[in-house]
């Protein structure tokens, strides 16, 4: 084999396998570029959790329960403190185990009556046929 054949080819194996390594590598970093943090994403991620600890530390209306539980556990607003405005403060009607969205005397949350039973009608059974 002539010199400048084996030159050739040994150039030619060289740039095939530095194509590999480089594909390797692009394939590896473009699976992994979702999941990297961008810079600053670490602070933002921080700031959201010290905000977390911030509602639930803070009690904006007076009313006996944390803004966050307010916002987040008990569908509330942290700005009213009798949000169903029946005259009673969210907190004492969650220690009394009633719903703070619901005024006193009223009931809340019930289904809508749809079976004939339920709305009043007689339903025929085959006994009076």
């Amino acid at each position: 084999m002539p010199h400048t054949e084996r030159t050739g080819i040994i150039v030619l194996a060289c740039a095939g396998v530095l194509a590999l390594i480089f594909g390797a590598w692009n394939l590896g970093h473009n699976i992994k570029k979702p999941f990297l943090l961008k810079p600053g994403q670490a602070s933002q991620n921080t700031s959201s959790n010290n905000l977390f600890f911030e509602l639930q530390s803070k009690d904006t209306d007076k009313d006996g329960l944390s803004d966050y539980d307010e916002l987040y556990v008990y569908e509330t607003s942290p700005y009213l403190e009798d949000s169903d405005s029946d005259g009673r403060l969210d907190g004492e009607e969650v220690s009394g185990g009633s719903d703070p969205n619901c005024p006193e005397g009223k009931e809340c949350g019930t289904e809508i009556k749809t079976t004939a039973e339920a709305i009043g009608f007689d339903v025929p059974t085959s006994a009076d046929t």
